[in-house]
């Protein structure tokens, strides 16, 4: 004898009530066959879609089982026909999306800078130009820079004896690197991040400064003079 849970509805009792009708209603729902086209995947063939499929597909390795060496399988013939630049140590896919991103930026930055486009660029693009221009860069020499050093309040290494302790003052020098576009991270390291007490606020964090010498350098004192020397010489 069937047990009753496996009984079809035809065999169950025809007494008419709300138990059996849902339970046939149940039954007609689960019973019904899918269309063939009930799940259509979206498949993208713009241009870009296509680009990015075959170079996932030429950095594949199709022969290699994946269950025995899937990292093979990915990324077999990258590995096979990839050739590390003579100035790099290594080579990845994101290594080369990041050679192809700055040569496109090279190529926007170099065009001429035009009435139409916004401040930001245009300044990105007069500054590039003058950094490239080594033929003035090497006419001026260093005194472009000692101008520059000069507005900002002066350098001991270069002013020696001249220099007068009593005039600086860290928030002046703070304010005239701001107002010339220089970093002020060597007086006092400060940016926006999260609150950890409260991740939807922002807050001004404090830091001390990045020197930019290792503390073995900076720990000597006057000892070693080589720095102060070289720069003396320009």
């Amino acid at each position: 004898m069937k047990h009753p849970s496996l009984l079809p509805f035809t065999d169950l009792p025809q007494e008419p009530s709300e138990t059996t009708d849902s339970l046939a209603d149940e039954s007609k729902a689960i019973r019904k066959p899918q269309s063939s086209t009930a799940y259509s995947p979206k498949i993208c063939y713009s241009e870009g879609c296509i680009h990015t499929a075959s170079k996932l597909l030429s950095n594949m390795n199709q022969s290699v089982d994946p269950c025995q060496d899937f990292y093979r399988f990915t990324c077999g013939r990258f590995l096979e026909e990839t050739v590390i630049p003579d100035d790099k140590s290594g080579q990845s896919s994101f290594s080369v999306i990041s050679d192809q991103l700055e040569v496109q930026l090279r190529t926007i930055i170099e065009e001429p800078a035009k009435d139409s486009d916004i401040k930001p660029f245009r300044l990105a693009k007069n500054l590039y130009k003058v950094c490239m221009n080594k033929t003035q860069i090497e006419l001026q020499g260093l005194d472009h820079m000692k101008s520059i050093l000069k507005h900002l309040g002066g350098w001991p290494v270069l002013e020696g004896d001249s220099w007068d302790e009593g005039s600086f003052s860290w928030k002046g020098s703070v304010y005239k690197f701001r107002r010339y576009g220089y970093s002020v991270d060597y007086f006092l390291d400060f940016s926006v991040g999260v609150n950890l007490k409260n991740s939807t606020e922002r807050v001004i964090e404090f830091d001390q400064a990045s020197l930019g010498l290792s503390r073995e350098y900076l720990a000597k004192g006057k000892k070693k003079n080589s720095f102060g020397d070289l720069f003396l010489r320009q």
